[in-house]
């Protein structure tokens, strides 16, 4: 049985979307807003902004999937930001 694997492209996204959303509550603690809204936030706002780049540059290809991978990747911090 074979598994089925992730695109290295997407990968790389969620992976992008996990470091951000640590930035993100980092900076929401320190200016002291709720850590889930960091986390979940600074991934959002760069996943729709990369996206916009792509279509308006020319210098890559628009993918609302890109950007759910994005802000997937910051889920789990703000899942564990919201239970602790």
């Amino acid at each position: 049985m074979n598994l089925p694997t992730i695109p290295y492209d997407k990968a790389l996204h969620v992976t992008y979307g996990a470091a951000l959303s640590l930035a993100g509550a980092i900076a929401a603690h320190v200016v002291q807003l709720p850590v889930w809204f960091g986390a979940l936030a600074l991934p959002a706002a760069f996943a729709i902004g990369k996206e916009v780049y792509d279509r308006v540059s020319d210098l890559g290809t628009p993918d609302p999937m890109d950007a759910a991978a994005t802000v997937a990747g910051a889920l789990p911090a703000v899942i564990v930001s919201l239970i602790a």
